[in-house]
């Protein structure tokens, strides 16, 4: 059911409050109420005041305004004359039943000169005995309601008998008792009647009408609605409707006798009229078996111009096979509401309706008073009626002729079993109505069809049957606009089942999707329906939403979540630049996200139409954490249905009312600021403080810790200290070289040979290096197993990380591990600039004597002993 209440429940409030200035107290001791209409034009309403007709006509005098009706039934009146009406002069409709009104002077409504509708219905009028004379009413009258006044045969046994109305030559409607055995008389043939009423519905009317022959409406020839219902007929000659030409609406309702039997004749008759709707519905008691419907109950209504048809609560079970050929082409709209329909070959013939554009089928879903069986007559057993008839469309040659004039339409030759095939639907159908009918299917195939497939159904209404998996595709319903699913005890819904593109309104309430909904692989069902407005999810069990679930609805109005579990409703509606329309009452709501907030209010300005958001029995978190959202909805609070119904859950769990709130907010920003902002300015400041602070010492030390790392990794992951480190036996190589590859041929062609031919062992990193060992390793164990290292700087050494990784290193062991013994020997290979070297390597150079090296013979020699001494010691 779609939930625009909200607009019309404010429409509703609005009229109210209207209502309250157009309603006043009026007429003697303001026992009446008067309700202005047309701006000028009042209706008083005196019924049951315990007030008098003139009094009541001398206050009319007193009103600003015409009072053009009048209602004073149930007053007790009795009889009165035409000075009685002095002052209601303008009166148009009077209503005066239920007065105990036993006669009428000829002149009594003499002055009403513009009375149009007179009510003198429930009185003590002896309208049906003979000689009643009609002069009283007013020629101007175009309404006469008379019912009520009939109590049975008068004093001198004579029959009773219709009044005449002949000088009434305005007179349409007439709503009077019907009498059994009595005929609307020739005087009525020269009437503009237009609508007859005889029902016997209304509780003080009376209609007993047995039988209806060919004579018993034979005069009402300008009739075009006639009710019979309700009036205890049991047959219906076939000539009754025969003469009335002008004739569009029949109502044989409540006629709890009348069966399907008469129906043939009824139809027969209506051939002959214009008729457009029959009422023939509760035609058989309440309780009782089955009935069917034959081929000869409707035969003739093939004939007819017939546009509605009314056959609910007949406790229909089947319809004879090849009896929807029959149904005329005019046909528009059926109804089979509250019926016991079963499966048969007439449900593959609906395509046989061709003109059908509405279609009820509507099932009894509740129990049935057992007090009804004894206020019921006695029910009528037709289960042996006969099927044969007269009618000439029944031959089978001409239902075949018929069905072949529509390819829609199946014909079912009764000597050939009826061989199953897809369902077609009336080719015209636009809306059907199926719920409550208790259907059990799984539709889990892969393919479901509807043909014809340019059908034009667009409303379609199965809710309350039970449907608990639809993960079948549902083909050829292009034009399908309505989807009506709710009460289906549905738990899974397929990819694709929902792929209708012109679909604008999915009701899907009151199933068990929840759990679907919560599975990842399972939540994009409404992918395929783009144009979809109105979405009802409400009474699902639904839990969990992700944020696509609904991303591809861009036209989205109006989504009703309401009735569920949803506590964290954090969907991306950015997509959805039309949706106004949440409704989600009764969650488990605390807040509502930015991206939720800043949309709808964008959607609202971009629509120009304010958007609503149904918040009632959540619990809104009021503190700090929701202050944002809390500030949003006291400015927006007309945005929000019953806000005054708001009930909010602060941090230590008390419950805050909407007055609460309405106190409370403005002291909450001062609260949630005070600490915050400070302790957020501090807690950056500190941690900026020592995020500097261990920064310096980090980088200060860098060499130190890096040095550090690698010795704990060493000594815990396979590195084992030297047993006595002073002792030269114990180090593999005399120095280590350190050097910048571009200084490659220098190491080969002079140190290599100078060094070594003196005898020195000596650890070359392109040449001693282990192969597959990490660079850093090599590095360290080249250092702890060499006695001195040997730093050859040039240019290029610091340009090369691994050079400025080996000095330090060499650096941190001579500090660290060697106590200072001078294991670091630098040799300055090039006159290198002081803004080239790191701070390390400067500190260094000026705590610690450095060879230089020089190409003069004599100097070259002394570099080279001094260099030995340099290892060796």
């Amino acid at each position: 059911m779609t939930k625009l209440y909200l607009y019309f429940l404010f429409s509703v409030l609005v009229s109210i409050s209207k209502a309250k200035d157009l309603y006043m107290e009026c007429g003697p001791r303001n026992a009446c109420g008067c309700e202005r209409f047309d701006n000028v034009s009042i209706r008083m309403n005196c019924e049951a005041m315990h007030v008098r007709l003139s009094e009541t006509c001398d206050s009319i005098r007193n009103l600003s305004g015409e009072v053009m009706e009048l209602f004073i039934g149930g007053n007790n009146l009795g009889n009165f004359g035409m000075n009685d009406f002095h002052g209601c002069e303008e009166i148009q409709i009077l209503g005066l039943q239920f007065n105990q009104i036993t006669r009428m002077e000829e002149n009594v409504f003499k002055k009403l000169k513009r009375l149009t509708v007179l009510d003198l219905s429930r009185n003590n009028l002896r309208i049906y005995e003979h000689g009643f004379k009609t002069t009283f009413i007013p020629k101007t009258v175009q309404i006469l309601r008379i019912k009520g006044n009939f109590y049975g045969e008068n004093d001198n046994n004579d029959l009773p008998m219709y009044p005449s109305f002949s000088r009434l030559k305005r007179l349409q409607e007439l709503h009077i008792d019907g009498i059994n055995g009595v005929n609307f008389g020739i005087s009525y043939a020269d009437m503009n009647l237009t609508h007859v009423d005889i029902s016997g519905l209304v509780k003080y009317s009376y209609c007993n009408l047995t039988e209806i022959t060919n004579t018993t409406f034979q005069h009402l020839n300008s009739v075009k609605s006639l009710n019979i219902s309700g009036c205890s007929v049991r047959n219906i000659c076939a000539g009754a409707f025969i003469k009335l030409l002008q004739l569009q609406t029949l109502d044989l309702s409540f006629n709890r006798q009348l069966g399907f039997t008469p129906l043939s004749n009824v139809s027969y008759g209506l051939q002959f009229t214009n008729i457009k709707v029959l009422n023939y519905s509760h035609v058989y008691t309440t309780f009782g078996t089955g009935t069917k419907l034959y081929k000869k109950d409707i035969c003739y209504l093939r004939n007819t111009t017939l546009k509605e048809m009314v056959l609910d609560n007949n406790r229909i079970e089947l319809i004879e096979t090849n009896a929807a050929i029959l149904v005329p082409r005019s046909l528009e709209t059926s109804y089979l509401r509250q019926n016991k329909l079963t499966f048969g070959p007439y449900i593959l013939q609906m395509g046989c309706l061709e003109g059908v554009k509405n279609f009820y089928l509507e099932c009894p879903n509740f129990q049935f008073s057992p007090l009804a069986y004894s206020l019921e007559p006695e029910d009528r057993h037709e289960n042996t009626r006969s099927s044969t008839s007269n009618c000439p469309f029944m031959a089978e040659s001409e239902l075949q002729k018929i069905a072949e004039k529509n390819k829609n339409c199946l014909y079912y030759d009764p000597k050939i079993p009826v061989r199953l095939q897809y369902p077609r639907i009336p080719p015209s159908l636009e809306k059907l109505y199926y719920h409550d009918c208790e259907l059990t299917y799984k539709i889990i195939s892969n393919d479901y069809k509807f043909f014809p497939e340019n059908n034009n159904l667009s409303y379609l209404d199965v809710s309350g049957n039970i449907f608990n998996a639809m993960t079948g595709h549902m083909n050829n319903l292009p034009e399908l606009r309505y989807i009506g699913i709710s009460r289906n005890y549905c738990k899974a819904i397929g990819l694709t089942t929902l792929n209708w593109e012109k679909l604008e309104n999915l009701q899907l309430d009151i199933n068990f999707l929840g759990t679907a909904l919560a599975i990842s692989d399972r939540a994009n069902i409404f992918d395929l329906l783009p144009n979809l407005k109105i979405l009802n999810l409400s009474s699902n069990g639904i839990t969990t939403l992700f944020s696509r679930t609904f991303h591809r609805l861009q036209k989205l109005r109006h989504l009703d979540l309401s009735f569920n579990n949803i506590e964290n409703f954090d969907l991306n509606i950015k997509p959805l630049k039309n949706l106004l329309i949440i409704d989600l009452q009764v969650n488990s709501v605390h807040t509502l996200k930015e991206n939720i907030i800043k949309q709808l209010e964008q959607n609202s300005k971009r629509l120009n139409t304010s958007f609503l958001v149904d918040l009632r029995n959540n619990s809104i978190s009021y503190g700090c954490d929701n202050l944002h959202f809390l500030q949003w909805l006291a400015t927006h609070e007309h945005n929000f249905v019953g806000f005054n119904g708001y009930w909010f859950v602060a941090d230590n769990s008390s419950i805050l009312s909407f007055d609460d709130f309405k106190r409370d907010i403005e002291y909450l920003p001062k609260r949630c600021k005070t600490y915050v902002v400070l302790i957020v300015i501090c807690s950056i400041s500190v941690a900026v403080f020592l995020s500097i602070v261990i920064g310096g010492v980090i980088y200060k030390n860098r060499w130190k810790l890096r040095y550090l790392l690698f010795m704990s990794r060493q000594r815990y992951f396979g590195y084992r200290r030297l047993d006595d480190e002073t002792i030269i036996e114990n180090y593999k190589y005399d120095a280590f070289i350190s050097y910048a590859e571009e200084n490659i041929r220098f190491i080969r062609d002079r140190i290599i040979p100078e060094l070594e031919g003196r005898g020195l062992s000596l650890c070359i990193h392109q040449r001693d290096f282990l192969a597959g060992n990490d660079v850093t390793d090599n590095i360290i164990n080249a250092i702890k197993r060499s006695k001195k290292t040997i730093t050859i700087l040039s240019n290029g050494f610091f340009r090369s990380k691994w050079c400025m990784y080996e000095f330090n290193m060499a650096r941190m062991e001579t500090i660290y591990s060697r106590e200072d013994r001078g294991c670091l020997v630098i040799v300055m290979l090039e006159k290198i600039p002081a803004d080239r070297m790191s701070a390390e390597m400067l500190e260094w150079i000026k705590k610690n004597s450095y060879i230089e090296y020089t190409t003069d013979e004599e100097g070259e020699a002394l570099f080279w002993e001094k260099l030995r001494i340099g290892i060796e010691n």
